[in-house]
């Protein structure tokens, strides 16, 4: 299974005539189930999260995506300035949020806390979540649903914040990765951890898969060159399982763990901008790092409901 990537990589570095490598900008091609450009998904459902508020439905229980329950979904919700993710709960799931763009006032259980790119926020079922935006720039924040499918003994609420940390080596995923744990799952029984990744220029993830569920969200992405030479386009890649593609910011795709385990992995071949990503975890109760476990190892952008206050 790796020499078949051994040699889809070698041929797309070297002379790019590989069948499966995408040219995503063409208006014939098909994106592959669980790969999404959120930036083509229109914005809908004004109101719905509070006065100013609007979403994009990147991945849903309905679109097929999903191999099982554990997640529910993926969103990106905007907040207007002057606007409000109202107050509220969900008694049912737990959630996890990543702020993208803007600035705010994040509600996180009792607390209020100044909010930025890059802060993490992990809300147990039945604790108080919202965000007003009292910034002059639009807030977007990415959210995460996992249904409960055991009692989650977690009160506590954890959050993240990147510009606290350091980028560690990731040696395990390839060559010039690095990483970030922005949040740890013992918020959550089903979602183990929120990670964020950086490619630096060069860099390869190699492929791989296990047992957990990921969604992986491009934070920032090089832009390739309009005028590459070649087959190298000095921008960035995704494998997602026979599919190479080209990557922009703003994408994003599932990769299935246990039992289907998609293979997957990201490339940077820009000389000087690094691919920065979230990616999130998710395992069944007990497999992850969440209460009461050890440590374990229809495509996005349809329709699909908000988890609505109170769920």
């Amino acid at each position: 299974m790796k020499m078949k990537y051994a040699a889809m990589l070698l041929s797309i570095c070297v002379s790019g005539a590989n069948a499966q490598q995408a040219n995503t900008q063409s208006p014939n091609y098909v994106l592959p189930t669980g790969f999404v450009h959120t930036d083509e998904i229109p914005w809908g459902g004004a109101g719905a999260y509070g006065p100013g508020t609007s979403f994009r439905a990147v991945f849903t229980k309905d679109s097929g995506v999903f191999l099982d329950d554990l997640l529910r979904g993926m969103w990106v919700v905007k907040v207007d300035p002057g606007g409000q993710f109202t107050v509220t709960t969900s008694p049912k799931e737990d959630l996890a949020f990543f702020l993208s763009k803007g600035t705010g006032k994040f509600t996180l259980g009792d607390d209020q806390i100044d909010t930025k790119p890059g802060d993490a926020y992990g809300v147990p079922a039945g604790a108080r979540y919202g965000l007003t935006n009292n910034g002059n720039e639009p807030v977007e924040l990415l959210m995460y649903a996992a249904p409960l499918t055991v009692a989650n003994p977690a009160t506590k609420p954890a959050k993240g914040r990147a510009d606290d940390m350091e980028w560690v080596p990731n040696t395990t995923h390839g060559p010039g990765c690095d990483q970030k744990m922005l949040l740890r799952g013992g918020f959550s029984s089903v979602i183990r951890n929120m990670w964020l990744m950086r490619g630096n220029p060069g860099s390869v993830n190699m492929v791989h898969s296990g047992g957990d569920h990921q969604i992986m969200y491009l934070w920032v992405a090089p832009v390739p060159s309009p005028t590459p030479r070649d087959s190298r386009t000095y921008g960035a890649r995704i494998i997602l399982r026979d599919h190479v593609m080209q990557a922009r910011q703003g994408d994003a795709f599932y990769a299935g763990g246990a039992p289907r385990r998609d293979e997957h992995g990201l490339f940077d071949e820009s000389p000087k901008d690094p691919l920065i990503y979230i990616a999130i975890g998710a395992l069944p109760p007990g497999q992850g790092p969440g209460p009461g476990g050890g440590r374990g190892g229809r495509r996005g952008g349809e329709a699909g409901a908000p988890p609505p206050p109170g769920r």
